[in-house]
């Protein structure tokens, strides 16, 4: 990736209208300026356009919200960048109070001369888009391509077991833990697998041995099920027989409980018929007694029809009346509206004519003071005059002033750079005098190191003339061992021989069945026993020498075994003669580059004391200084005239408003005689009552028509009392008609209601007939029901029997019938163990593959001789090659075996040593060098070619010499680079650039930088 242009708008420090910065115009550039002023920040707006990343504080999750710059709402970045052979442009936005980020992706088309959109339509899609396009992800670029402040030394400064994890963490081997830590589930999870068929078999096998049982119950429940079945068709029939009777007499007693409910029924009926012929007889009498009545009722409703038509009168003119109030009381109305209208703009005009006389009283009282207030008003204006000439000759100072502090600036800063140049001169040179001031005491442990070194040579010697010897000893005892191994045989065989020639009874030998008869087998006995004695003599010879052969090899192993010990306590000493020795010789070189030293801090001391540094800018400052005073600009007299200035402003505001107030004077002079004279109008027409005519009119029409209507309330009061007290009249008078009419129906109810009581108790008595009947046949009922019920209970208790026995029998053939499944599963599973057990050989040798001592270690390995290779390149040319480094991946132990480690060596004209034994400078140079290395195989790791670098590191503890050689090696590996950025703020690295980017910050519209050629 090489960028092309970055144009900022509100990121960090950088403000709305920052031009582009355009990357076309160098290849090595020196980025400059104050510290906070905005450098990194274009670093960070680079990484934030292209991953949405940048610095963010520790706990922020998404940095966007601190990248925003104080008090803007929304920011953007947009980055136009080349990557092999293609152009492509990335615009990222995000809007504060949304909290919403744009991302935009494009790439520019040859043909038409613009950009074509790549964005997604979502932005993880888009940014995946971006970051395939990479082949780099925001961790491996700033790894890579940037080296930023207090990270150059992240690597070296690092246990070598830390470095070892930097450099899995660049070579990405993270992958191949997740693979090993996968392949552990695997393994895991096959092993698991096969423990559980494991257990599912052993399971499986213990149900299996229940099988034959499972038979064998099987078929004594099916014999018992054949009798229970007989059984129970015998019960059957036999219920059957007794429910038919059941049956039977259950008819009988639902005709003897209908008949017992007939009979309530005809009781309940005639209860009710003789009650309805009392009420029929007292209805009757009640009618009778109506018609005795019949002149009252209907006077009674003749006066009440007099009266209704009355109220109905009194009711009309009640309306009438209450019209003509409700007008009333409108028109009055009307008429006080009228006349508030008018007492309201008689109120606004007195006030009006109150606050002209007002106005002309203040008016009075400012008007005393004009003269005085004019005379300090042109005294103001006088005063303003003069400060505007004194602010004129402020500004003239002003500005050489600022120029003054400008060129002491750089006078200050050539000093310091001066002294900066003699303070790393100076440590330098105390480094090389505290390392010449060791030389004797080196030297003197160099030649104890060196005895050391030749008593442990002698003990080595002397160690290895004991392993001869032990070895010698050992291969004796052996043989010795060896020896006394067939000697016993040999006197267990002759022991075997003499006790089957004592058992034997017989004249024949009992090995070779020869005649043994006479002395000839007391010859052969004593032969044998002499043998037996001849061995056994010889084996206690031989324990004898095993014994002191056994002692000799003790002897032999707790000396060497002490040697080991004085070996062991001795071993460092090889290597600490050659630290002596490289100590010694670094010593010796201090010395000779210390004596070379002095005249450079001379010189050096000499120009600081003589003040020979920015000459030109001493003769400037001595003629602003003579300008300055010819100019004669007096702080406390122009002071003074703005303290008065400040004392007569208020002459100005008081000036404004004697003007005012004589205007207002003139305008309440002239409105007073109208404000009076619409005043007395308002007044006469209050005091004549000359408002709302045709109200007044309309008020005494109202009057005489009430006058007219005539309504006495008291005689409808009465009225209505009266026509209360008569409201039933209308009731009594229908209910008299009513009764007219229905006495003959009344009689006529009342004998039919007596002849149908007498059908109901001739009925009652045929019902006690038929109920006596049913009883006589249900009296052997209850000895029915409980023969029944004892045999629904014996049937019951066989079926359930049956039942038990038909579900165990199901048991029974579901547990054959599984066991025969299980014997297949448990052959299946056979098959699945044998196929894990393969899976757990695949998986467990997979772990050890890529674990870290399979393809880790061998990645690794083999990428160390590349950073050796590309960091020897670049701290070459940094040390005119005095100086190389050594990455050793394993280490010899003293027991015999290696250990993975990642030490780094460097070796100089002083010999080889570790790297926390160089100073700043010298560990910055191969900080330096492999930092530039890891880049390079990070990117070449990433599948991509770094062609862009920016270095924002402090080169604070380089001296001239190798701040020269630092800016000489970035030169050289610019032919590796598109671009490289350095960002410094020392003034010797800024100018040893062909091209310089200052940045400044504004107060007031944020950064901007500017390139210098």
């Amino acid at each position: 990736m090489i960028p092309v242009t970055l144009q900022l708008r509100n990121f960090l420090s950088y403000g709305e209208d920052v031009p582009p910065l355009d990357f076309n115009e160098f290849d090595v550039a020196c980025l400059s300026g104050s510290n906070g002023h905005g450098k990194s920040a274009i670093l960070d707006a680079m990484t934030w356009a292209l991953w949405g990343e940048a610095r963010k504080a520790a706990g922020e999750k998404s940095p966007s919200d601190g990248l925003l710059r104080i008090g803007t709402p929304e920011m953007q970045v947009e980055l136009v960048f080349d990557l092999e052979g293609d152009r492509y442009r990335v615009i990222r936005n995000y809007h504060r109070k949304t909290r919403r980020i744009r991302l935009d992706f494009h790439v520019f088309d040859e043909n038409s001369h613009t950009y074509k959109s790549l964005s997604e339509r979502t932005i993880g899609d888009t940014q995946k888009k971006i970051t395939a396009t990479l082949r780099m992800e925001y961790d491996t670029f700033i790894n890579s391509a940037f080296i930023l402040q207090g990270r150059v030394d992240e690597f070296t400064k690092k246990t070598p077991h830390k470095r070892k994890e930097i450099l899995a963490e660049i070579l990405d081997l993270s992958h191949y833990e997740r693979l090993a830590d996968l392949a552990k589930d695997r393994y895991k999870s096959a092993n698991a697998r096969q423990q559980g068929i494991e257990e599912q078999c052993k399971t499986i096998e213990e149900e299996l041995q229940h099988q034959p049982e499972y038979a064998q119950k099987l078929a004594q429940v099916q014999q018992r099920l054949v009798e229970i079945d007989a059984d129970v068709q015998t019960h059957e029939t036999r219920r059957r027989t007794l429910e038919q009777q059941q049956a039977d007499l259950r008819g009988k007693q639902a005709q003897f409980q209908d008949r017992t409910r007939q009979k309530k029924t005809l009781q309940e009926e005639a209860s009710k018929l003789e009650e309805k012929t009392l009420r029929q007889q007292k209805q009757i009498a009640k009618v009778q007694e109506l018609l005795a009545q019949e002149s009252q009722i209907l006077h009674a409703y003749q006066r009440y029809l007099d009266l209704q038509q009355q109220q109905e009168r009194c009711e009309q003119q009640f309306r009438e009346l209450s019209t003509c109030h409700k007008e009333q009381n409108e028109l009055e109305k009307a008429i006080q509206q009228a006349r508030t209208q008018i007492e309201k703009e008689q109120s606004a005009w007195q006030a009006k004519q109150a606050q002209e006389q007002q106005t002309l009283q203040e008016a009075q009282h400012v008007l005393q003071q004009a003269q005085a207030i004019e005379q300090g008003f042109h005294e103001l204006q006088q005063a303003r005059k003069q400060d505007e000439a004194w602010e004129e000759t402020r500004s003239t100072v002003d500005a050489l002033e600022r120029e003054q502090r400008t060129l002491e600036k750089v006078v200050d800063q050539q000093k310091n750079q001066l002294s900066v140049e003699l303070q790393s001169a100076m440590r330098y040179a105390a480094e090389l005098q505290s390392l010449a001031d060791k030389q004797p005491v080196r030297e003197q442990e160099v030649q104890d190191c060196q005895a050391q070194v030749l008593r442990l040579e002698s003990l080595e010697q002397e160690r290895e003339r004991n392993k001869e010897i032990g070895t010698e000893c050992r291969a004796r005892q052996d043989q010795l061992q060896a020896e006394q191994m067939r000697l016993q045989e040999q006197l267990q065989e002759a022991e075997e021989k003499l006790d089957l020639l004592l058992r034997s009874d017989t004249p024949q030998c009992p090995l070779c069945a020869s005649d043994l008869a006479g002395q000839k087998k007391v010859d052969i006995e004593a032969h044998f026993r002499q043998e037996i004695q001849q061995i056994q003599a010889k084996g206690q010879e031989l324990t004898r020498t095993i014994a002191e052969q056994a002692s000799h090899l003790d002897r032999l192993r707790s000396q060497y075994a002490q040697l080991e010990r004085q070996i062991k306590q001795l071993q460092p000493a090889r290597e600490r003669l050659l630290q002596a020795q490289n100590a010694f010789q670094e010593s010796v070189n201090a010395s000779e580059q210390l004596r070379a030293r002095q005249p450079q801090i001379a010189s050096l001391q000499a120009r600081i004391e003589q003040n020979d540094y920015a000459r030109a800018e001493h003769q400037r400052l001595a003629e602003l200084q003579q300008k300055l005073l010819a100019l004669a600009y007096n702080v406390k007299t122009h002071k003074a005239l703005k303290q008065r200035l400040k004392t007569l402003q208020k002459f100005e505001g008081e000036y404004s408003r004697l003007e005012t107030v004589r205007e207002r004077q003139r305008h309440s002079l002239a409105a007073l005689p109208a404000i009076e004279q619409e005043l007395a109008r308002l007044q006469a027409l209050l005091d004549q009552r000359d408002y709302a005519p045709s109200e007044h009119k309309q008020l005494q029409d109202v009057l005489v028509r009430i006058a007219a209507i005539g309504y006495d309330e008291r005689e409808h009061q009465r009225i209505q009392q009266e026509f209360r007290q008569l409201q039933h009249a209308p009731i009594h008078k229908a209910e008299l008609e009513q009764a007219g009419k229905s006495l003959e129906v009344l009689q006529q109810g009342l004998s039919e209601l007596r002849m149908e009581y007498e059908h109901k108790t001739a009925s009652l008595a045929d019902m006690d007939r038929q109920i006596a009947a049913l009883e006589e046949e249900l009296q052997g009922f209850a000895a029915l029901e409980d023969e029944l019920q004892q045999a629904t209970t014996q049937l019951i208790a066989l079926k359930r029997e049956r039942d038990e026995l038909l579900q165990a029998r199901g048991t029974y053939e579901n547990k054959h019938e599984h066991c025969q499944r299980l014997r297949v599963e448990w052959e299946q599973k056979q098959a699945e163990i044998q196929r894990t057990r393969k899976d757990c050989d695949i998986y467990g040798h997979l772990v050890q593959v890529f674990g870290k001592d399979g393809i880790q270690a061998y990645l690794i390995e083999n990428a160390v001789p590349e950073i050796e290779d590309e960091a020897n390149k670049i701290l070459g040319r940094l040390t005119d090659n005095r100086t190389h480094i050594t990455i050793e991946s394993v280490k010899n132990l003293h027991s015999g075996g290696v250990k993975e480690t990642l030490d780094i060596k460097i070796s100089d004209e002083l010999g080889t040593r570790s790297y926390e034994m160089y100073s700043g400078g010298e560990a910055f140079r191969v900080d330096f060098a492999i930092r530039i290395a890891l880049s390079k195989l990070l990117a070449k790791r990433a599948g991509t070619k770094l062609k862009t670098l920016v270095i924002d590191e402090g080169f604070g503890t380089q001296d001239a010499y190798g701040l020269e050689q630092l800016v000489e090696a970035i030169k050289t590996i610019s032919s590796d680079f598109e671009k490289i950025l350095v960002i410094t703020h020392l003034e010797a690295l800024k100018n040893a650039f062909p091209v310089r980017i200052e940045v400044e910050k504004y107060p007031d519209i944020g950064s901007q930088y500017q390139i210098v050629h």
